[in-house]
């Protein structure tokens, strides 16, 4: 995890990069290339967004056969502009690209958006287009958006150079949620969703396929726009991982809800999201790993994500820790309190001063959810706004789920719930489950300025993000321990046990005494240096996993014992295994442990080496309880790493068992990520499986491993 200095040296790094970044976002003069008045062509679309927009500043239109377009003066040609745009949109075929680009750069254009399709994402000859493009961009100066995009929309500077057919005849409201977005359709479809909603935005970019400015410049410029509150980005490829994790630390460290919408998860996505923007996917327990680390929120759902925005849109400070749920009927809070069960929110306790003013509505107890129906006089549906001002004015509660399902006067239940969020300032979220009869009451939510949707899995999706968001990592420093050796590169190929344990011990970590004998004979001698009972294993590189094939023995007592396990053993693998060459045994001290886990490190394609943590033994891969983290990393987040392992209740011990070392756990992964960071360029994966952990104070101990390194 990056530490304070860390995070100076990287915002002093982005500064530089992100500056011209901030000035495409600050436009005094726009060229549209390919305008027209025809709505129905790009080029026609952009200008007329630009007009509807009341942009400000200088528009160039640039068409080569009219003097003027929808009142602008027109130019026959990019070189005939009589002064340098700050920002121009190409609204013209693939193949005229590349000079216009040029031409851009000639005239000290400082950024072209692209909109053209038919470049890396077509296959090997766009390919070969895109990075000429590239070529002459870089030659000439000039900062590419897009290929393959749909362009840029800016409430907050007042302007829009886009092709989206969702501002035609409308306008983006303004607000404080950022967007960016690989795809120009999804960037669309939350703008017409956000219209529809009331929900505004600062800026909207699509980046389409990234051959120069990438996504996480983006996210660079709106971590310092005091405009953004947010931060929304669906991406279907991460193409510069570097300035990933940069942009990831600079938004932990500001504090900027970051909200990411990562497609390509399947195979099958993966296979779609090549086609569509040239955008290889990420291992995803990987970039898991990774956002949890940083803070990053990930959604899966559009809906789930503009409603989570809308949430730090209207509430800069959201955070939810518990909630209070109401609704008109039983079948409405059962369904909501199974919900937020499922994504592990839990309730609000109600503090005295509610209790005090609801009991007096109700029979009975009062508790958290409150069935507004169940009210104790017949008059339930006039106690809406009295029972929602109580449960927004409890300290107790961090959000106000309200469920609005069928119910007598819905239209006047939208209005009491608006009231009482007009009267109370708090977090408060509507979910408004009926279809027609219920347009009344959304109106009426609408009018108060409410947070609403009719989707309650886009609720719990919201809820989800911010409950993480309370609960977020703080940032911490992974501090290199005392007396880890200096870094030596490890020889390329594959590292047996021996050499994985002498790895290890070269780092700190425990492993279990072991000698290497070439025969039975070899074995049974070797055992009188070490101490019983024994474990014998075969060793060959041919063989991955000895038990499968009987190549492990355990609790030998003696000598004798440890001949007559590896004369059988060898027979048994030549059985099994007869095209594998046993180079001989290992045999080690017995460790027995209380609980197996796997540590391991991997060699990820984007993001590195990164250290694994789960459940190990012979049930490793079939739990596949497994967690990942970028190397190194600090004592809090491999202590965060073990707390959500599926297997974590089981280090409070087992049965009346004693608690587990976890401290010596802890101690242990930040050891073998320093050893995973060292050997960054050489380690391609390295896995100790099992690592028996002992009771509380008597350490873990490594007992197997492999490794390849090339």
């Amino acid at each position: 995890m990056m530490g304070g200095s860390a995070v100076m040296t990287l915002i002093e790094e982005q500064a530089g990069r992100s500056a011209s970044v901030v000035e495409l976002m600050n436009p005094a003069c726009v060229a549209v290339v390919g305008a027209s008045e025809d709505r129905r062509k790009f080029g026609g679309r952009i200008l007329h967004l630009l007009n509807n927009q009341g942009f400000r500043g200088r528009i160039l239109p640039v068409n080569p056969v009219r003097a003027e377009i929808l009142g602008h003066q027109a130019y026959r040609c990019i070189m005939d502009l009589p002064q340098a745009p700050d920002l121009v949109i190409l609204a013209i075929p693939r193949d005229l690209v590349v000079q216009a680009v040029s031409d851009c750069g000639d005239i000290g254009a400082k950024g072209v958006i692209v909109v053209a399709s038919g470049f890396s994402e077509s296959g090997d000859e766009g390919a070969r287009l895109e990075q000429q493009l590239l070529a002459v961009a870089r030659e000439k100066a000039v900062r590419i958006i897009g290929p393959n995009c749909v362009g840029v929309v800016s409430p907050a500077h007042g302007f829009s150079l886009a092709t989206t057919v969702s501002l035609v005849d409308r306008a983006p409201l303004p607000g404080h949620i950022g967007l960016i977005s690989q795809s120009g359709a999804v960037m669309g479809t939350m703008i017409d969703r956000g219209i529809s909603q009331n929900v505004g935005f600062s800026h909207c970019i699509s980046v389409g396929n990234q051959a120069d400015v990438d996504f996480c410049d983006f996210v660079d410029f709106m971590i310092d726009d005091p405009g953004t509150h947010v931060i929304c980005t669906y991406v279907e490829g991460i193409k510069r991982p570097d300035l990933f994790l940069r942009a990831a630390g600079r938004a932990q460290a500001a504090s900027k809800p970051w909200l990411l919408m990562k497609s390509g998860r399947t195979e099958a996505g993966a296979a779609s999201a090549f086609s569509h923007t040239a955008s290889l996917a990420s291992n995803q327990a990987i970039l898991d790993g990774v956002c949890r680390q940083f803070g990053i929120l990930q959604v899966d759902d559009v809906e789930g994500m503009l409603v989570a925005a809308s949430g730090w849109n209207k509430y800069p400070d959201m955070r939810v820790r518990s909630v209070a749920v109401l609704s008109p009927s039983g079948g409405g809070c059962t369904i909501a309190a199974d919900r937020l069960s499922d994504i592990g929110v839990p309730l609000a306790r109600f503090s005295d001063r509610a209790t005090a003013a609801l009991a007096p509505l109700f029979d009975g107890p009062v508790r958290n959810p409150v069935d507004i129906g169940a009210a104790n006089d017949g008059a339930a549906m006039g106690y809406v706004e009295t029972i929602h001002r109580a449960a927004l004015q409890d300290e107790q509660a961090d959000l106000v789920l309200s469920v609005v399902t069928n119910a007598p006067v819905l239209t006047e239940v939208g209005k009491m719930i608006g009231d009482a969020a007009r009267a109370v300032d708090q977090p408060l979220l509507a979910v408004v489950m009926p279809g027609g009869y219920a347009e009344g009451a959304r109106e009426q939510l609408a009018a108060a300025g409410v947070l609403c949707t009719d989707s309650l899995d886009a609720a719990m999706r919201a809820i989800g993000a911010w409950h993480a968001w309370a609960r977020r990592p703080a940032a911490s420093s992974a501090v290199r321990p005392q007396g880890l050796p200096v870094p030596e590169p490890v020889g390329a190929g594959r590292l047996d046990e021996a050499g994985v344990k002498r790895l290890l011990g070269r780092y700190g970590i425990r492993v279990n005494e072991g000698r290497v004998a070439a025969t039975p004979d070899e074995a049974a001698a070797a055992a009188q240096a070490l101490r019983a009972p024994y474990v014998v294993k075969v060793i060959s590189e041919d063989i991955s996993h000895k038990t499968e094939v009987g190549g492990v023995r355990l609790g030998l007592a003696d000598g004798p014992a440890v001949r007559a396990a590896a004369v059988e053993m060898a027979a048994q693998v030549r059985q099994k295994r007869p095209d594998a060459r046993v180079d001989g045994f290992l045999v080690q001290e017995f460790v027995r442990g209380e609980l197996e886990l796997l540590l391991g490190l991997k060699q990820d394609a984007q993001f590195g080496v990164t250290l694994a943590v789960g459940a190990g033994g012979t049930l490793a891969e079939i739990l596949r309880d497994v967690l990942f983290a970028p190397c190194p990393v600090s004592r809090e987040s491999a202590g965060r790493l073990l707390e959500r392992l599926k297997l974590a209740p089981l280090f409070g011990g087992v049965r009346g068992g004693p608690p587990l070392d976890v401290a010596a756990v802890v101690d242990t992964m930040v050891r073998l990520s320093w050893l995973g960071h060292d050997l960054r360029d050489s380690l391609q994966e390295l896995d100790i499986n099992p690592v028996l952990v002992l009771a509380d104070g008597a350490g873990c101990v490594a007992v197997d491993g492999r490794a390849l390194s090339g």
